[in-house]
């Protein structure tokens, strides 16, 4: 078998979709890829390049059989940007896994990061994994911070998952008890002129483009704030991933909170199935995609606190909204502060996956990996989808 090494041309979404579904299925978990969501997501990202795409294939039959993607991109680390690589999606089908293909393909990324100056690349991978043992670290990636996923149920799961009604009591007792935690903390906020509102977009697009702009300002800002290893959102990349979904279930939940009525702070997630084939069913997920609030805008630590309370339990209450069944967070280990709060929520904490570095080009005295005081934050959506 002769294998040829390429970039990505027009048609090759479908092979990839294909490509995609059959290797990250592999444990009989997983979420489905289509052509056109392939092609929303990196081909038609803004600033992308069919570069960034590398492709393995047959050279007789020309089947795709294996891929990885690596986005240029800025991300902030200790008030500095770097321009990045970023891995994602590295796949090989399994019949040809284990003969160099992959490695082969990262080498090829490396190469084009080095020609587009890239000062360090970053990708996520299962801690215990393969790839990360035999791929990454060989090639020079680190491991620089761990995440770790937060879940939790409600009622709506026994609908699709009928072996956990004998837990009915427990579910029904924590919705009850986060309803009236709910109230609580809302009756309290409101006397201080804080207040919290929930948008479908998906329902009420028009509604959710008047403060698009805002909560992509707000982002950017605090993220500074308090965050590093993010991407910076320009106006482009935001109408393109939250303005612009190709589908239904892509079209993000916001809840907003306000202070005085000037937006202080959002959550939003989106709604996705996760496939269990082995076992014949499929459960509609929440998938949190950031979760922010402006510190400065905060007089007391106790009201912030309270804050996130209010933001994490209205998102509990909107999932519930919009029919999904599971919540999914995924912060990283520093993150102390949100994390104590989704463990005192009863969140089921499992480890997600660790946050690597391959220093490029970095220029500055300070080499990596440096000492961050503030934890990793990237798209945390993207965060359990390690390949």
């Amino acid at each position: 078998m002769e294998i040829e090494y390429r970039t990505y041309n027009s048609g090759d979404e479908k092979g990839l979709a294909e490509l995609f579904n059959i290797s990250f299925h592999g444990s009989g978990i997983g979420f489905l890829r289509t052509p056109n969501e392939i092609l929303w997501r990196y081909v038609n990202r803004p600033g992308s390049s069919f570069k960034e795409i590398r492709i393995a294939s047959d050279k007789h039959g020309g089947k795709i059989i294996g891929s990885v993607f690596c986005a240029i991109e800025e991300l902030y680390f200790n008030g500095k940007t770097y321009k990045t690589g970023s891995i994602n999606d590295v796949a090989v089908l399994p019949k040809y896994r284990k003969i160099g293909i992959a490695n082969e393909l990262m080498k090829q990324a490396l190469k084009f990061m080095n020609s587009q100056k890239c000062n360090l690349s970053s990708l996520v991978a299962d801690p215990k994994g393969y790839a990360r043992k035999k791929l990454y670290i060989p090639l020079g990636w680190q491991d620089f911070e761990k995440f770790q996923i937060f879940l939790k149920p409600n009622l709506r799961l026994i609908k699709f998952f009928p072996i956990i009604f004998p837990f009915t009591p427990m579910l029904l007792f924590y919705e009850m008890h986060n309803h009236f935690q709910l109230q609580r903390i809302k009756k309290k906020l409101t006397q201080l002129n804080y207040d919290v509102r929930i948008i479908h977009s998906n329902e009420n697009h028009s509604k959710s483009l008047k403060y698009s702009s805002t909560s992509r300002s707000l982002f950017n800002n605090a993220s500074k704030q308090q965050f590093n290893g993010f991407n910076h959102f320009t106006k482009e990349l935001w109408h393109h991933f939250r303005e612009k979904p190709i589908r239904e279930d892509m079209f993000p939940t916001y809840i907003l909170i306000f202070k005085n009525k000037k937006l202080i702070g959002f959550g939003s997630f989106l709604r996705q199935w996760i496939y269990f084939e082995k076992f014949g069913f499929r459960i509609p997920l929440a998938i949190v995609r950031e979760i922010i609030i402006d510190h400065t805008k905060i007089s007391m630590e106790e009201y912030l606190r309270e804050i996130y309370y209010l933001l994490i339990l209205s998102m509990l209450k909107a999932t519930k909204e919009r029919k999904c069944a599971v919540i999914l967070f995924t912060m990283a280990s520093k993150n102390k502060y949100s994390n104590t709060i989704l463990k005192n929520l009863h969140f089921h904490k499992i480890n997600g996956g660790v946050f690597m570095i391959n220093p490029l080009d970095i220029k500055d005295t300070e080499k990596f990996p440096f000492a961050l005081k503030k934890p990793i934050n990237p798209d945390i959506g993207e965060m359990f989808l390690y390949p």
